[in-house]
């Protein structure tokens, strides 16, 4: 924080913070929080499950962290995560990144940043995981290792914006099995839960800063945004210029490209198909699979076509760098 804040650095940086009902943000806030964090940004709502992008509503779960900010004493922005659903004008910047993008629920987070800064965020918060209940071995390797993008996706955005993505619990990644080895100590066990969603290192730190047991912690939420697949722009004259790439490349005629909506219907039934939703297709597979005894799955539509966004954001993203070269 320091460091960050050092009248000697030509801009000295602003910190700012997350926060959602999660174990990661109240952990990161606690253990950051007296050092003093200017802004702190929290998602209202969580995804809905086994809903995608064009399905969810601006109504969800409640993942409002508030009232952990409060007990904290830090000050909380509200964000909207469907920010995106009004205006996507630097949609480019988060699809030149990464092809398959969750970040978009940090969209409105740039309009309340005003100078360089440093984001903290709870990214790689499954280092304190127990999975008590499961009852599998978790990865004790000393590596930078994880099993999602989460975060990654705001990788050239923040570049333009203006801030620095700090993910604190990465800072004990390398002594991953030390952590899992405190995680299991018996001494731990007062602030164990016995859930799937179990993490007593990150409830220890906020309890114990004064977050009550049950403003945090207590279900596996996410403010992520999932779009269909493939993925096409949200803004309207992206999504233009994106389809005109498209044809001017040879990838797609102008006539296929109207059974873009229906090849994305059928795909969101695919990805999102479980017990409970689209039940017909996921015991169809069910069945196929015991029938040929081995794991089966539809296939999904236009699947070669995942990158086609990723590439075309990547080349519009170097066009204007270009331009801003030339000009200085």
């Amino acid at each position: 924080m320091a460091n960050a804040r050092d009248p000697a650095r030509t801009k000295p940086l602003e910190i700012l913070s997350t926060q959602s009902t999660g174990y990661d943000t109240t952990a990161v806030n606690a253990l950051a929080g007296p050092y003093g964090i200017a802004k702190v940004f929290t998602s209202t709502t969580a995804k809905t499950s086994g809903h995608l992008a064009h399905q969810e509503s601006d109504e969800g779960p409640d993942d409002d962290g508030s009232a952990i900010c409060k007990s904290l004493g830090l000050p909380c922005i509200p964000i909207n995560r469907r920010a995106f659903a009004g205006e996507f004008k630097d949609e480019h910047w988060f699809y030149c990144a990464l092809f398959h993008n969750q970040d978009a629920n940090l969209l409105e987070i740039g309009k309340h940043i005003s100078q360089v800064s440093v984001l903290l965020t709870g990214q790689g918060g499954l280092i304190w995981s127990s999975d008590v209940s499961k009852g599998q071995p978790l990865d004790q390797n000393s590596e930078l290792s994880r099993t999602d993008s989460g975060g990654q996706g705001i990788a050239e955005w923040r570049l333009v914006i203006g801030f620095i993505n700090l993910p604190l619990p990465y800072i004990g990644a390398r002594r991953r099995s030390d952590i899992i080895k405190i995680t299991k100590f018996s001494e731990m066990d007062p602030w164990r839960l016995g859930k799937v969603y179990d993490r007593p290192i990150a409830r220890r730190i906020a309890e114990e800063a004064g977050v009550p047991r049950p403003f945090f912690g207590q279900h596996k939420l996410g403010s992520v945004v999932i779009f269909p697949q493939p993925a096409i722009p949200q803004d309207t004259m992206l999504r233009n210029e994106f389809f005109q790439y498209l044809v001017g490349e040879k990838i797609m005629t102008r006539s296929a490209i109207m059974f873009w909506p229906f090849v994305r219907w059928v795909n969101s039934i695919l990805l999102m198909r479980s017990k409970k939703r689209y039940a017909v297709v996921y015991y169809t597979e069910r069945v196929v699979s015991m029938l040929i005894r081995q794991p089966f799955r539809f296939k999904r539509m236009w699947s070669k076509l995942n990158g086609t966004l990723y590439c075309f954001c990547v080349n519009r993203a170097a066009a204007i760098y270009k331009e801003l070269h030339l000009r200085q």
